[in-house]
């Protein structure tokens, strides 16, 4: 481990599922999301997430390995579909995600191989694939065990459960999250809806070491 506790080993747990747009069917889920760019950075990144034995969850598997992520503690489940993220316009043509479930994605467990691998391990996690009380159980072990925690939200209506992100902060290293999730987290924890508030009271509430906050195209702050 380096001087911030982080180890070089990366365990990215969470949902793997594919977005479906107007215009195809897009291999997504934020913990693959960051395993495929640390891959490309050149760091050994692993994915802990779940498929279904179906056609989506074989070519999810496929193109997971050719972006050079380990996908050996990928499970295969028998009886969940590989989870899918639906596109719903409104009126004015926002558009928003629906996440049928239960997806093969909301049944993860922390297998002994899963919990080697995180044991010393950076972990990063969000609170989607905590949805089911299953999966969240497991995360919970995994943290336990892991040597670093990063908490990237990923907040997505309606699972963003304030008691869900909340328990998860606790176990919080490192926490990342956007403009408005600032705002969403400051408001629950009673604080101004600054970045600088906001990390004060993670730092004094839950011991958080580091906030970093992206701020889409402008880029991301720090601290």
């Amino acid at each position: 481990m380096g001087k911030s506790g982080a180890s070089s080993s990366v365990l990215c747990v969470g949902e793997t599922l594919w977005d479906v747009l107007p215009n195809g069917e897009f291999l997504g889920g934020a913990p693959l999301n960051v395993a495929a760019h640390l891959a490309r950075l050149g760091v050994s990144s692993r994915l802990l997430s779940r498929v279904g034995d179906d056609a989506r969850g074989r070519e999810a598997l496929a193109r997971i390995h050719t972006l050079g992520v380990d996908t050996s503690l990928v499970q295969l489940d028998p009886r969940h579909p590989t989870g899918i993220a639906e596109t719903v316009l409104d009126a004015l043509g926002s558009a928003s995600f629906r996440f049928p479930g239960p997806a093969a994605w909301d049944a993860l467990e922390a297998t002994a191989p899963a919990l080697a691998a995180a044991a010393g391990a950076t972990l990063v996690f969000g609170t989607l694939a905590q949805r089911n009380p299953a999966s969240a159980a497991a995360i919970e072990r995994l943290a336990a065990v892991a040597g670093w925690r990063v908490f990237d939200a990923n907040l997505r209506a309606p699972h963003d459960d304030r008691e869900i992100a909340l328990r998860a902060l606790a176990h919080a290293h490192f926490v990342k999250l956007n403009d408005h999730e600032v705002e969403v987290f400051a408001r629950w924890l009673g604080v101004p809806q600054t970045a600088a508030a906001l990390q004060s009271r993670l730092m004094a509430q839950f011991g958080t070491r580091s906030l970093c906050v992206t701020e889409g195209a402008r880029g991301g702050t720090a601290g």
